[in-house]
């Protein structure tokens, strides 16, 4: 049995970060090539250039960033790359900037250096890119054989960030051990992103699943707190590292199972329910565990989680009251395309399975509600 496992190269965590990135960054290379989301350099730029300028890193910093994971916006950023013979490239911002960045440094063959400014997904620190045409339209995926080189979290800029990010990345997060340990157990059979077949799964990987979630369940409601006062706290010290590293290297190594896939589903209302990814997440994860028949206390902790954070777990909030069925079935057969990973099951999923599974979420959350 050959079991594997993909790490970051290195992770750095804490407040104040961003101003000793210099020294982080000097062993490996000396010119740089900087992009990120205006909002992103916005909140780092003026530390960061210090911090470079101190080790003697050569700068060239792109402040026009297309704000998508496009092969154009690539092909862009690399000719400057491969004119000022950058051998670094510094990703800024959320998971678009840092996505594009990873794509950039593949083109160029640089080091990749990523700097989430929000800690909203686990883009960070995953070995791929997805992505889009500049009209937000998805392409596919790009695969890459190493993940980032370092990953700079400066928990100062994350707890200024907007709250409603950190919340979305908890949503996120909060799938990786039920998707985890679905692709792990008995009844799936398709091999996990990492490559291992269920049952070759690495224990590291498990259990870095398992501390994500109860670093949610422990941390979760204080970490809101904290970002609401701007402040860095243990909480959402630890909040961040569940969100960007935790749930990165889990999910990497495990895959995912049917709350991504609905989450896919969802997309096709477009903008209808103004919701972040790790916000449908979340209600796809209570939707996995109906669709899996998991026992009503696993259920009801997932929901009351939801609840004390500010997740999604009704229709209702995921601005979604007024949905037909008409409407919510096309949103079950995206969700079961034959391309996506909730046929991963041993067990045949099927449009119909995944709209009751819906309606049965709803009806569960609504009486949640009425009980409190």
């Amino acid at each position: 049995m050959i079991k594997r496992i993909t790490f970051p190269g290195r992770y750095i965590q804490g407040p104040g970060v961003i101003n000793k990135i210099g020294k982080y960054v000097t062993t490996y290379g000396k010119k740089a090539l900087i992009l990120g989301s205006p909002s992103g350099l916005k909140a780092t730029e003026e530390a960061m250039m210090k911090s470079l300028a101190e080790t003697n890193i050569e700068t060239i910093i792109d402040h026009n960033f297309g704000r998508e994971c496009s092969y154009e916006e690539v092909s862009r950023l690399a000719n400057i790359g491969n004119d000022e013979k950058a051998d670094i490239v510094i990703g800024v911002g959320g998971g678009k900037a840092l996505d594009t960045a990873k794509a950039v440094a593949h083109k160029l063959r640089a080091k990749t250096i990523i700097v989430p400014t929000v800690a909203s997904s686990d883009a960070a620190c995953t070995a791929v890119s997805v992505m889009y045409t500049p009209d937000h339209v998805f392409k596919g995926y790009q695969f890459y054989s190493t993940n980032p080189d370092l990953i700079a979290v400066d928990t100062n800029v994350i707890a200024r960030s907007p709250v409603r990010l950190l919340i979305s990345g908890m949503g996120d997060a909060l799938a990786t051990w039920w998707e985890s340990n679905a692709r792990a157990s008995a009844y799936a059979k398709d091999l996990t992103c990492g490559g291992s077949r269920p049952g070759h799964i690495t224990m590291a990987a498990l259990t870095l699943a398992k501390l994500c979630y109860d670093t949610l369940l422990k941390c979760g409601v204080e970490a809101r707190r904290s970002c609401e006062e701007g402040v860095s706290t243990p909480a959402l010290e630890e909040i961040v590292e569940a969100n960007t590293l935790l749930s990165s290297v889990a999910v990497e190594n495990t895959g995912t199972a049917a709350a991504h896939s609905i989450y896919d589903g969802f997309t096709i209302l477009g903008q209808k329910h103004k919701l972040y990814h790790g916000e449908v997440v979340a209600f796809g994860t209570v939707v996995q565990l109906i669709l899996e028949g998991q026992p009503e206390k696993d259920l009801y902790e997932v929901i009351n989680f939801c609840d004390n954070v500010g997740l999604p777990y009704t229709l209702a909030d995921m601005n979604l009251a007024d949905i037909t069925d008409e409407e919510l079935m096309e949103v079950a057969k995206r969700t079961t395309d034959p391309a996506e990973f909730i046929h991963g099951y041993t067990f045949p999923v099927t449009p119909e399975s995944v709209f009751d599974s819906i309606k049965a979420a709803d009806s569960m959350g609504i009486a949640f509600k009425e009980r409190k």
